[in-house]
């Protein structure tokens, strides 16, 4: 009898983990006042408001026509605390929430020359922008929440408690087999 209650709890758990947890996959542009493009793709968390990502990957990122390295998980960074690295970095569908930076090539000593190495960053806290593809084209402008957009975010539940519900039915058929097993 435990072990239906229990069951239930974790099927309970499940549906509540995947109405609240959102992946976002979209693309978006931002143009700069010299018309240089970035365009690229992101996965990300969508939070409550449905406009607010927490980015976790890019996929491919051109800035000017160049296509950037690829971008590592720990290539992004909070742009408004890069160097401590406690923030989360955020877009918003919108563009007017934007706190990340993106180096490509890393962060040396907890900077980015992205003049050099290629990169970019959106700061709406300071109200800043800039791109870079490495081959020493590169701006930094003040940031224009019209000059970004993006496409309605393909977003889908994430069953959170996925791994936990499969474990959690292996351990019930463990029981019951040995339930079954001291029947006999």
């Amino acid at each position: 009898m435990k072990i239906h209650k229990l069951k239930n709890l974790l099927i309970a758990t499940f549906i509540m983990a995947s109405f609240n947890t959102h992946a976002a996959n979209f693309n978006f542009s931002y143009t700069f006042a010299n018309n240089s493009i970035l365009e690229g793709s992101l996965d990300g968390t969508l939070q409550d408001n449905n406009d607010t990502v927490f980015v976790n990957s890019f996929g491919p990122v051109s800035y000017a026509g160049t296509l950037l390295n690829t971008i590592d998980a720990n290539e992004l960074s909070s742009a408004s605390d890069f160097r401590i690295g406690a923030l989360q970095p955020i877009v918003s569908f919108s563009g007017n929430l934007m706190d990340i930076l993106v180096c490509p090539q890393g962060f040396i000593s907890g900077h980015c020359d992205a003049a050099i190495n290629s990169g970019f960053y959106f700061d709406t806290s300071v109200f800043s922008a800039g791109a870079a593809e490495g081959l020493g084209d590169y701006v930094f402008e003040s940031y224009r929440t019209q000059n970004f957009s993006s496409t309605s975010p393909s977003s889908f539940p994430v069953p959170a408690a996925l791994p936990l519900m499969a474990s959690a039915l292996g351990v019930f058929g463990i029981a019951r087999r040995r339930n079954k097993l001291k029947l006999a």
